[in-house]
Parts: C-alpha cells; sequence; structure tokens
C-alpha cells in the first residue's frame, strides 16, 4: 500500500473549523486486533484518529489504518489494504456515569480481489454497527450492534459483541487494562467466539508505549502479542 494515500485520506476525511475543539492520536504497532480478530494478517499497522469534541457532549470524528485480510477464501488473493472509518456520538456524565452512544460506519474504499484466473472483481462490504459504553471510574461496559459480521469479507448478517474492561493503575504513568468480550452472529457462516486481552501502557510526555497479549476460544487462532507507540495531539 502507497502510505500517501492512507495519509491523505485521512487528513481529507474532515474539515474542522479552527475554534474547534480537536483532539486525536497517531500510533505505529506490531498487529492491529478488533475484537480479539487482526485486521493486518498479524502484520504492523499505522493507525490515525481525529475527533471533534463539542462542550455539549456530542463528537464526530474519522479514523484510518493499513489492513490485510489475508488470502481466507482458497484461489482468491484479496487485495484491500486500508480501512476508513466514521463515527459520531454522544457522551455525558450522570451520577458518576459516563454514558456513550454512538455510530461507527466501516468503509473499505479500494476492497477487491483477484481469483486464481487473474481476474479483478471489487466489492463493498461497508457496514455500520451502534454502539453503548457506560464507565463507573476504573470498569467500562460496552455493547455493540453491527449489521454485518465484524471483520468478515462478503457477509452480511447482524452481530451483537458485550465487553467489559478494567483499568488499574500499577505506578505513577503505568496502567493495567484487561478485557474481555464475546461476539454472537446471526448465521451459521460465522461461530460465536469469546476474547480476552491484557495491556501494559506506559504514559510519556512524548505518547503512551503499550504492549498486549491478546487471545480467543477460536480453534488455530493462536496467541497475539502487540508492541506499540501512540502520540496524541
Amino acid at each position: 500500500m502507497n502510505n500517501k494515500v492512507l495519509y491523505l485520506a485521512f487528513f481529507s476525511v474532515f474539515a474542522f473549523p479552527t475554534h474547534a475543539d480537536v483532539t486525536g492520536f497517531m500510533s505505529a504497532q506490531s498487529n492491529f486486533l478488533s475484537k480479539g480478530e487482526t485486521l493486518t494478517d498479524n502484520g504492523p499497522a499505522l493507525y490515525g484518529l481525529i475527533t471533534y469534541n463539542h462542550e455539549s457532549g456530542f463528537y464526530i470524528g474519522a479514523d484510518a489504518f493499513n489492513i490485510d485480510f489475508g488470502n481466507t477464501t482458497p484461489g482468491v488473493d484479496d487485495k484491500t489494504s486500508y480501512e476508513i472509518d466514521y463515527f459520531a456520538g454522544y457522551a455525558k456524565s450522570y451520577a458518576g456515569y459516563l454514558v456513550d452512544i454512538g455510530y461507527i460506519y466501516y468503509s473499505y474504499p479500494d476492497a477487491y480481489c483477484i481469483d486464481s484466473e487473474g481476474k479483478k472483481t471489487t466489492y463493498g462490504d461497508n457496514f455500520g454497527e451502534a454502539y453503548l459504553e457506560i464507565t463507573k471510574k476504573w470498569l467500562k461496559a460496552s455493547l455493540f450492534y453491527g449489521n454485518a459480521a465484524q471483520e468478515v469479507v462478503d457477509f452480511d448478517n447482524d452481530a451483537i459483541t458485550v465487553a467489559l474492561t478494567g483499568t488499574f493503575p500499577i505506578t505513577e504513568g503505568l496502567d493495567f487494562t484487561t478485557q474481555v468480550g464475546h461476539a454472537w452472529f446471526n448465521s451459521n457462516l460465522k461461530d460465536d467466539y469469546l476474547y480476552y486481552n491484557a495491556t501494559i501502557t506506559k504514559h510519556t510526555d512524548l505518547g503512551d508505549v503499550f504492549f498486549t497479549l491478546s487471545d480467543t476460544d477460536q480453534m488455530n487462532q493462536g496467541l497475539k502479542t502487540i508492541f506499540g507507540f501512540k502520540h496524541f495531539f
């Protein structure tokens, strides 16, 4: 993939006014996981996110990163190389609980594959996902509902995922985060699965350095490790 294409696509997603409260980050990491499954065929990723935050609690933004679905279908070489996601939501504190509700639209602008005869086929696997997250101090509960199975090419069925995430300070500037989640699919083409991970994060003046161990109860997946650095702006 041409990295310049990824950067241009990411930074042209939204044109924010100069007075906006804009936050974001860029990260480089050895793998990219979503709900316990790799989106880069266990390869490295460059990931960027930008968000406009309004004082009312409303926010809108986008992220972009390189992907590699791998060759999961015999005789088919998937060439999709990057993903751009658009999201909007509302986050507000109520009686000590942070409630965050929103919607994500996942898009794959260059999605295509080549079959064993060399024929190129473009396809559209864009889909949306609604989410609700409630955080109380160190614990976060998440609920996702999507109209397609997350990260599965050519597969349009409903999916529900729930997760619990706990974050605990170890020492000043050092955190431990653990998560367990479960995904259900309204189809016999993909089995439901459990995923779990643990992350150590070191906060520095330049950004966050993190290390993650992740696994699922899926067959032949194996333990995944991620090293990364995230710079905030």
